[in-house]
C-alpha cells in the first residue's frame, strides 16, 4: 500500500471489547497498515487499561482517545471525526475487520470522483470460532449515483444498505455528524447520516470485498429497530420520523428535481460506469422520468409513484493519487 500516512485515517470505536480490540489491531500490525488510527475508548475498567497497554505497544500510529463510559455511539463518532486529520477517513467496529485492499481501491476511487462523498464495497458477515466462517454477502447493492440528491434518496432507501462503515471524505462526515443530537434514538441517528451521506453526494460501490461484519453477539440499544418502536411506543417513531424528515428536506438544493422539468432520463443519455464500481443492471426500457421524489409546498417530500432504475455514473473516475495496486 502506498503511503498514506496525511491521506486517510481509520477510526475505531471501542465500549468493553479489549480482546476484540486487541485482535483487530494483531490483523493491522499483520498487515502492515501505513495510515493513522483513532481508537475511539469508551470502555469502563478494567477493559480501558488493558485497550491502552495494547495501544501502548503498537507499532502503528495510533491515537488513542477516552470518553464517559455512558456516551452514545454516535455522539462519540461525532467527535472523533473530529481528530482526524486527513481528506478521508473510515469507521470500524472493533468487532469487524476492514479488507486493506478493497480499503484501498474505496480510496482510491473516491479519490478520482469529486462528485462522490463515500465509497464501500463488498460486506460479509463472519463468525470466529475454530475457524473463520463466513455466511453471506450482506450488502452488495448498486452505487448510489444519481446526478440528483433526490433521485439518490429514493435509490438509498429503496434498497437500503447503511454507508455507516465506508470510506468517507472527511469534511462530509464531520458535517453530516454534526445533526445526529436532533434525534432521540440509534434508528434516526443511522437513517440521518444516510440520508444526508445521499444528498451530499454519490455513494460508490466496488466489487472488490471489503468489509467483515461479525455476527457473534453484541450490545444491545434501545430503539434501533422500527419493530421496537411498534412494540413499545409507535407513536415514537412517527415522531422520530418528522424530525428526520425536516433536517433532510432542510438539506436538499431547492432546485433538486429540476431535471424532470426540463427532459427525462433516457437509457441513451447513460454512460459505461468505471471499471470495478457496481452498478445495476436495467429494470425497464424506455423513458422515464427524474421526478422520483415530489416536494411539496410546505417542504415535506415523498416518493412519486414512477418507477425508477439507478442511474450508472456519468464519467469515468481520474487518476488517483493513492493508486489501486
Amino acid at each position: 500500500m502506498t503511503s498514506s500516512s496525511d491521506f486517510y485515517t481509520l477510526v475505531i470505536p471501542t465500549y468493553n471489547r479489549a480482546a476484540h480490540l486487541a485482535r483487530l489491531l494483531d490483523y493491522l500490525e499483520r498487515e502492515k497498515a501505513d495510515f493513522p488510527i483513532v481508537v475511539l475508548d469508551s470502555s469502563e475498567e478494567p477493559a480501558r487499561a488493558q485497550n491502552g497497554e495494547r495501544v501502548a505497544r503498537s507499532h502503528l500510529a495510533i491515537r488513542r482517545v477516552t470518553y464517559p463510559s455512558d456516551v452514545h455511539p454516535f455522539l462519540k463518532v461525532r467527535d472523533g471525526a473530529k481528530q482526524v486529520g486527513s481528506p478521508y477517513c473510515s469507521i470500524c467496529a472493533d468487532d469487524d475487520i476492514v479488507l486493506l485492499p478493497g480499503l484501498r481501491a474505496c480510496v482510491a476511487l473516491l479519490d478520482g470522483r469529486r462528485e462522490a462523498v463515500a465509497a464501500h464495497g463488498l460486506y460479509f458477515n463472519f463468525h470466529e470460532s475454530r475457524f473463520f466462517d463466513l455466511s453471506e454477502v450482506v450488502y452488495r447493492g448498486p452505487s448510489v449515483a444519481a446526478a440528483d440528491p433526490l433521485l439518490r434518496l429514493r435509490a438509498l432507501f429503496g434498497r437500503y444498505e447503511a454507508p455507516f462503515y465506508a470510506v468517507y471524505r472527511t469534511a462530509v462526515l464531520a458535517d453530516i455528524f454534526e445533526r445526529v443530537e436532533e434525534m432521540r434514538t440509534t434508528l434516526g441517528r443511522e437513517l440521518l447520516t444516510a440520508a444526508l451521506t445521499a444528498v451530499a453526494g454519490e455513494i460508490l460501490r466496488t466489487t472488490d470485498f471489503y468489509y467483515g461484519r461479525s455476527t457473534a453477539g453484541s450490545f444491545s440499544y434501545d430503539a434501533w429497530h422500527p419493530w421496537q418502536f411498534f412494540t413499545a411506543s409507535p407513536q415514537a417513531l412517527f415522531d422520530e420520523y418528522r424530525v428526520l424528515r425536516d433536517i433532510v428536506a432542510a438539506a436538499v438544493p431547492p432546485d433538486a428535481g429540476a431535471c424532470c422539468a426540463r427532459t427525462s432520463c433516457s437509457s441513451s443519455s447513460r454512460t459505461a460506469p468505471p471499471a470495478g464500481i457496481r452498478c445495476p443492471p436495467p429494470r425497464m426500457s424506455g423513458r422515464r422520468s427524474c421526478a422520483a421524489v415530489h416536494v411539496s409546498r410546505s417542504g415535506s417530500r415523498s416518493p412519486a409513484p414512477a418507477a425508477s432504475r439507478a442511474p450508472s455514473l456519468a464519467s469515468p473516475p481520474e487518476r488517483s493519487r493513492w493508486t489501486a495496486s
